[in-house]
């Protein structure tokens, strides 16, 4: 008799936790001496709905470190500004161009989730995703003013899309 191979399940809190860490190494390692971690609590404070209910508990500062999933924890100590809020998504299967193009892809409801935490302390937002077996690509509103050099994929609402690691390499770029 043959035995049934159950496939493993997969974790998606523990996929987006190990992306996260993986976003924070990645650009602590490229942009030094910005030091990125992991957000306590990946939003839940005063993201998304709860802003409403728990802002008026936090400071401005406070917030910061809060309402996104990746957040630059040294700003003050090296007396600098990074200019994104950043929101993180790990996923195990590749779009297809199609939803893209129709306006059904998931990255048009994170780029939603992304612009209002950054609205909520006045910086300007960043999508950092990938799929499995892909590098990492950052989506940014129309209005940046990306590096010439690079490859980017525009969307019919201009969000704009270019792989994360050469973006960089400008690290001029990543702080105001």
């Amino acid at each position: 008799m043959t035995e049934v191979v159950k496939k493993k399940r997969i974790n998606s809190k523990a996929k987006g936790n190990s992306g996260e860490r993986a976003i924070c190494k990645l650009l602590s390692e490229a942009l030094s001496p910005f030091k990125f971690i992991r957000s306590p609590g990946s939003g839940a404070y005063v993201g998304g709905k709860n802003f409403e209910t728990n802002a008026h508990l936090y400071s401005q500062e406070a917030m910061a470190m809060f309402c996104s999933d990746v957040v630059c924890s040294n700003e003050k100590d090296i007396n600098k500004t990074f200019r994104f809020v950043i929101e993180s998504k790990s996923y195990k299967d590749t779009e297809k161009l199609e939803v893209l193009l129709n306006g059904k892809s998931n990255i048009y409801k994170w780029m939603d989730e992304v612009r209002i935490d950054a609205a909520k302390i006045s910086k300007e937002p960043v999508l950092i995703f990938k799929w499995n077996n892909t590098p990492h690509y950052a989506a940014f509103e129309k209005e940046v003013q990306l590096p010439n050099e690079l490859n980017i994929l525009i969307l019919p609402t201009g969000i704009q899309i270019t792989h994360l690691k050469p973006l960089l390499e400008h690290k001029s770029f990543w702080e105001i």
